[in-house]
C-alpha cells in the first residue's frame, strides 16, 4: 500500500494517538503496532490461495478475521475500521475523506506473554504446554464439523493442498534445499497415498473440524491469563482451516521442534491425545508436521523474494525458509530412540 508511511505517523490515529508506531510486515498484511492497539491492513496481493487485490475482497477478509478469531481470542478483536484520506491526501484512521482501505482493529497483547517469547526466556514449561493442549482439545470438541467440512480431510483434498505447495515453490525450492527437494515431494505424496484408509476414517468419525489453520507459538499468549488466548487463525481460505485436528496440533508441535524443543512437542501431543482420546493422531502427525513445515517454508520464501519489504525481513525469511524446508524432510527421518 502506497500510504504505508502515512500510517506510521502517530497523528494518523486521532483519539488513539500513540507516542510511536511500529510496522511489522507479513506476506499478506501490514501490521501497525501502537502501545495498546493494533491495526492490520491486508496487502493487495494475489498469491493463488488468496486474492486481496480489490478493496471489497480486503474488507470481506477483515470482517471474516474478526468473526473467526472471536472463538479463541474473544476479547482481542475489536472490529473493522475504514482507512480514509485526510485533507492533505494522507491515509488516516481518523479522517473523513475518500475510502482507500480497511483495517482490523485489535487490542494489543503484551509481547512478553507470547509463547515464543516465553520459550526464549525459559518460561514455557510443561504445565503451560498442558494448558495449551487442553484448550485446543476443548476448542476442537466444539468446532464445527459437517459433511462439507469433513470433505477437506479426504486424500483428494489434502493432495490438492500439497500439490499446490509443490507447484508454488517449484521455481525457488532448489535454491534452499538443492539436494533434498525431490525427496520431500516424494515422501509427502507417498505417505498420503499409502495411508488413505486412515485419512478417510478420521474424516468419517468427526476428526476434521473448522479449526485454526495457523497455530504457531507467536499466535499463542499465556502468562497472567486463566486460559490461553490464540490469535490470527486463517480467514482467507476455508480449505486451510477445515482440516484434521491433528493438522492443527501438528503445526504447533512442528513449531516447538523448530525452536529446538522436541520434548515440549511430544508433551503437547501426548496431553492432547489423552484429553481427546485420539491416539490415532500419532500415525499421521509426522505427515502433518512435514506439511506444516513446508507451508511455513513456502510463506517465508515468498517474503524473502518480495522487493517491497525491508532487507532485514527478506534475509530473516530466507533463513526461515531453508530451516523449514529441511524440517519438512526431517519428518521422514525420525530417530528410533
Amino acid at each position: 500500500m502506497s500510504s504505508t508511511a502515512d500510517l506510521l505517523r502517530p497523528e494518523a490515529y486521532g483519539g488513539h494517538r500513540p507516542t510511536s508506531v511500529r510496522l511489522v510486515e507479513t506476506h499478506i498484511s501490514r501490521v501497525f503496532l501502537l502501545e495498546r492497539e493494533v491495526f492490520k491492513i491486508k496487502r493487495p496481493v494475489d498469491l493463488g490461495f488468496l486474492d486481496f487485490r480489490t478493496i471489497e475482497q480486503r474488507e470481506a477478509a477483515c470482517h471474516a478475521e474478526v468473526a473467526l478469531n472471536a472463538r479463541l481470542a474473544p476479547d482481542v478483536y475489536i472490529g473493522v475500521v475504514p482507512v480514509r484520506l485526510d485533507r492533505d491526501g494522507r491515509a488516516s484512521l481518523c479522517a473523513d475523506g475518500p475510502l482507500v482501505d480497511w483495517a482490523v482493529h485489535m487490542r494489543r497483547l503484551p509481547d512478553d506473554e507470547r509463547a515464543d517469547a516465553l520459550l526464549a526466556q525459559g518460561k514455557l514449561d510443561g504445565g503451560a504446554i498442558d494448558d495449551i493442549a487442553g484448550y485446543l482439545a476443548r476448542f476442537h470438541a466444539e468446532a464445527k464439523t459437517d459433511d462439507r467440512v469433513s470433505a477437506f480431510g479426504s486424500v483428494e483434498a489434502i493432495a490438492c493442498n500439497i500439490e499446490e505447495n509443490f507447484a508454488q515453490t517449484r521455481s525457488v525450492i532448489e535454491g534452499y534445499v538443492p539436494d533434498e527437494a525431490a525427496e520431500i515431494v516424494r515422501w509427502q505424496t507417498t505417505f498420503l497415498r499409502g495411508h488413505a484408509p486412515l485419512f478417510a476414517k478420521r474424516a468419517a468419525t468427526g476428526r476434521v473440524r473448522d479449526g485454526h489453520g495457523d497455530l504457531r507459538l507467536e499466535h499463542v499468549y499465556l502468562e497472567g491469563r486463566s486460559e490461553p488466548t490464540i490469535i490470527d487463525c486463517i480467514e482467507f481460505n476455508d480449505r486451510f482451516r477445515f482440516a484434521d485436528v491433528c493438522a492443527d496440533v501438528a503445526f504447533l508441535s512442528m513449531d516447538l521442534e523448530a525452536h529446538g524443543r522436541v520434548d515440549l512437542a511430544e508433551r503437547l501431543l501426548a496431553h492432547y491425545a489423552r484429553e481427546t482420546n485420539d491416539y490415532d493422531l500419532y500415525a499421521l502427525v509426522d505427515f502433518y508436521e512435514s506439511y506444516r513445515a513446508f507451508v511455513r517454508a513456502k510463506i517465508a520464501a515468498f517474503l524473502a523474494a518480495d522487493p517491497s519489504v525491508d532487507e532485514w525481513t527478506r534475509t530473516r525469511s530466507a533463513a526461515e525458509a531453508r530451516q523449514h524446508f529441511l524440517l519438512a524432510l526431517a519428518a521422514d527421518r525420525r530417530s528410533l530412540l
